[in-house]
């Protein structure tokens, strides 16, 4: 998980498996590990500060998959 804008690491955000009670909190890296079964999922990546994203991720039957999430911070108002 990483800062869009700065490309720095974003400790603390959160990673729900969206229709899940499934989710995780990114390490001081912005690193997160979640363990599933083979499948369809969409993952909704928040952090305080930045917007939302939900990212569909397809995981196969043979092994690991690696999603990296850049968020963009929201404007000030």
């Amino acid at each position: 998980m990483t800062d869009m804008s700065t490309e720095s690491a974003s400790p603390g955000a959160t990673v729900v498996i969206v229709d899940t009670k499934t989710g995780v909190t990114a390490d001081a890296n912005g690193v997160y590990t979640v363990n599933v079964s083979p499948g369809s999922y969409t993952l909704r990546v928040s952090f305080v500060g930045f917007n939302t994203k939900n990212v569909p991720v397809t995981v196969s039957a043979t092994g690991t998959e690696v999603v990296n999430v850049s968020l963009l911070p929201k404007p000030l108002v």
